[in-house]
């Protein structure tokens, strides 16, 4: 299992990751990958959620995250996303 917390978590965000840091749950943070100059590029317009551009930006760095922590191998992956850097 690996957690992804979404960027702009607000006023809980710190205290989510704290709790995740504290714990042996692998978890993404994306304020970590994404500022908030960001935003724009990978929401929806009008909508917070990610658009397609978001969509593989976190797919990216999750499958490298998955990778980093070996809960999943290289030969596991296809062979166009495996090597891709966010």
């Amino acid at each position: 299992m690996m957690v992804v917390l979404a960027e702009e978590q607000g006023v809980r965000g710190p205290a989510v990751a704290e709790f995740f840091q504290d714990r042996p749950v692998p978890f993404v943070q994306m304020d970590e990958y994404m500022d908030s100059t960001d935003y724009a590029r990978y929401r929806l317009v009008g909508d917070p959620h990610w658009n397609a551009a978001g969509n593989d930006l976190v797919a990216q760095i999750i499958l490298r995250r998955l990778l980093e922590s070996g809960m999943i191998e290289r030969n596991q992956c296809s062979s166009d996303s495996a090597g891709t850097n966010p």
